[in-house]
C-alpha cells in the first residue's frame, strides 16, 4: 500500500500516456515515403504502358540547367547539345577539310599540266604600303548591350576592316579598346591567330587610359609578334599532334599496306623518288642567273626596314570620337590622331550612346560630312566597316564625295518616290486593277482616259492632307512620264 501511495502522491512525477512527437513524425515520414513509392510505381507503370504501345518510345531525360541554375527549355537544350557536338567534332572536321583541299589542289595541278583547264591569272603584285600615321580605334565596351548574333556581326565587321587595311596603299593602325568579355570569346572562336595580326593591337583598358601615347618602334613590335608566334606555333603543334593521334587510332593500318602492295612501292622508294624529282640537277649550265651574295643581303636588309616601318605603332596626341549625333563636322584627317568608332550593332536601339559617352569622358566629337556631298534616302547611320573603308578611301584620294560613293551602298543613295494607292500616279503606273504593271497596249491611252474620267470624282473628294493634294496634282506628270517611257 505504501508503494501505491507513493505513486499516487501529488509530489510524484506524472506519466504521460499520449503518443510522443517523434512517433508522429515517423508516421508522417512513412506516409510520405509510401506516397513517393506509389508515385514512382505509377510512373514506372505508365512508362511500361507507353513502351508497349510504341516500341520506339524513350523516357524523357531530365532538363538541363543553364548558367543561372534554372532549367532550360526544350529548344534551348537542343541548341546547347548541337553546339557541344559541333565543338567536339570541329578538330576532326578541320582535318578532313584540310585533306580535301589538298586533294583538290593536287587534282587541279594535274589538270593544268595536262591542259584540261587554263592556268590561273598571275597574282596581283603587292603594293608598297605606306604608314599614314593615323590610328583608328574601335571602342568594344558595349558588349553588354548586344545580343549574341550582334556580337558575332561586330567581330565579322572588324575582320573586314583588317582585311581591307591590308590591301590599301596607305594603311592605318587599328586598335581595339576594352577588349574583354563576349567580343574576346567570339574573336577566339571566329578569328584564329588574331594576336599575330600586323598593324593591329588589343587593349583591355578603356580608351581614356591608353591615349595619349608615344610612338612604339617597329623593331620592338616585331620582337613582340615573334614571341607570340612562337607560343602560337607550340600550341598549334600540340593540337595537331592530338588530332593526328585521334585520326590514326580511328584509321586502319592494313589499308595503307594494301595501297603499298597495289602500287608496288615502299615508303623509302617514294622518298627517294621525291628527292630525285625535287632536287635540281647539278650537271649542265644553270639557266637562272645567280644573285650575288651582296645583292641578296641588301635586298633582305631593305625588306626588313620596310617591315619595321609598317609595324611601327604611331603616336597618338589627340582623340576624336566619331558619332552621327555630333554637332561638329570633320573636314580632314590628321596624323597623330586616333579616330574612335563605337563598336556596337544595336539596330538604333540606343540613340546618342557614343555621343553621351564621349561627352562624359570630355572627348572631342565629330561626324562625317555626308550631307555636304551626297543625299541619303535614310538615316546617316553606317556600319563600322563602312565608316572604316570611307576613312581609308579619303586618306588615299583626299576627296570625301568619291570616298562616299565608293563605299555607301547604292540603295541608301536612291530617293524612293512614295506613290499613294488610288491616285492618278498609281493608276498610271499599275493600271486600274492596282496589281502589276499595265500592259504596253493599255499603258498609254487607257491610263490617260481613266485619269480624265476620274478628274471630276477626285475634285469632289475632301483630301484634308497636303501630301495627298500634292500627289494628286503630280498624277498628270506621272502619266506623261509613263507615256514617255
Amino acid at each position: 500500500m505504501s508503494t501505491i501511495a507513493q505513486e499516487t502522491s501529488p509530489g510524484a512525477p506524472q506519466v504521460d500516456h499520449a503518443p510522443s512527437t517523434t512517433q508522429s513524425d515517423k508516421a508522417a515520414a512513412s506516409d510520405s515515403t509510401t506516397t513517393q513509392e506509389s508515385s514512382e510505381i505509377t510512373k514506372d507503370a505508365l512508362d511500361e504502358q507507353a513502351a508497349q504501345k510504341n516500341p520506339f518510345w524513350k523516357p524523357r531525360a531530365p532538363p538541363m540547367l543553364g548558367p543561372d541554375g534554372q532549367p532550360l527549355s526544350r529548344n534551348a537544350t537542343k541548341k546547347l547539345l548541337r553546339q557541344q557536338q559541333f565543338l567536339e567534332r570541329r578538330p576532326q572536321m578541320r582535318q578532313q577539310e584540310k585533306l580535301k583541299r589538298k586533294q583538290k589542289e593536287k587534282e587541279r595541278r594535274e589538270a593544268i599540266e595536262s591542259g584540261k583547264i587554263a592556268p590561273p591569272p598571275p597574282k596581283r603584285q603587292k603594293l608598297d604600303q605606306i604608314q599614314s600615321g593615323i590610328t583608328i580605334g574601335i571602342d568594344m565596351s558595349f558588349d553588354d548591350l548586344m545580343l549574341e548574333k550582334e556580337v558575332k556581326s561586330m567581330v565579322d565587321q572588324i575582320k573586314r576592316c583588317y582585311s581591307y587595311n591590308r590591301t590599301c596603299e596607305k594603311i592605318v593602325h587599328i586598335a581595339l579598346t576594352s577588349f574583354t568579355g563576349k567580343s574576346k570569346e567570339e574573336f577566339t572562336k571566329r578569328a584564329n591567330g588574331y594576336e599575330l595580326w600586323k598593324n593591329f593591337t588589343l587593349h583591355e583598358d578603356g580608351l581614356e587610359k591608353i591615349w595619349p601615347s608615344d610612338e612604339i618602334s617597329g623593331k620592338e613590335r616585331l620582337a613582340k609578334l615573334k614571341q607570340l608566334q612562337v607560343k602560337a606555333s607550340i600550341k598549334s603543334e600540340a593540337l595537331k599532334a592530338q588530332v593526328l593521334a585521334a585520326a590514326s587510332s580511328s584509321s586502319s593500318e592494313p589499308s595503307s599496306m594494301e595501297h603499298q602492295e597495289a602500287t608496288g612501292s615502299t615508303p623509302t622508294d617514294q622518298a627517294t623518288a621525291a628527292m630525285t624529282t625535287e632536287a635540281p640537277s647539278s650537271e649542265g649550265p644553270s639557266t637562272e642567273q645567280e644573285t650575288p651574295q651582296n645583292d641578296y643581303k641588301g635586298l633582305e636588309m631593305e625588306r626588313h626596314m620596310k617591315e619595321e616601318k609598317l609595324a611601327t605603332i604611331p603616336a597618338v596626341k589627340k582623340i576624336v570620337y566619331l558619332s552621327a549625333d555630333s554637332p561638329n563636322t570633320i573636314t580632314h584627317l590628321e596624323p597623330g590622331t586616333s579616330y574612335i568608332l563605337g563598336g556596337i550593332v544595336d539596330k538604333n536601339r540606343f540613340p546618342r550612346l557614343c555621343q553621351d559617352k564621349a561627352e562624359k569622358l570630355g572627348l572631342e566629337t565629330a561626324q562625317l560630312p555626308i550631307g555636304d556631298y551626297i543625299q541619303m534616302s535614310s538615316r546617316r547611320i553606317l556600319t563600322v566597316n563602312q565608316v572604316f573603308e570611307i576613312l581609308l578611301q579619303f586618306i588615299e584620294c583626299n576627296d570625301w564625295k568619291e570616298a562616299f560613293l565608293k563605299v555607301i551602298p547604292q540603295r541608301k543613295l536612291e530617293e524612293k518616290q512614295r506613290i499613294r494607292r488610288g491616285t492618278e500616279a498609281w493608276k498610271a503606273k499599275y493600271g486600274d486593277q492596282g496589281k502589276g504593271r499595265p500592259s504596253a497596249s493599255t499603258s498609254g491611252s487607257t491610263s490617260v482616259a481613266n485619269s480624265v474620267a476620274d478628274e471630276d470624282e477626285s475634285s469632289h473628294e475632301d483630301s484634308g492632307d497636303e501630301d495627298d493634294v500634292e500627289e494628286e496634282e503630280g498624277g498628270s506628270d506621272g502619266v506623261e512620264q509613263a507615256q514617255d517611257v
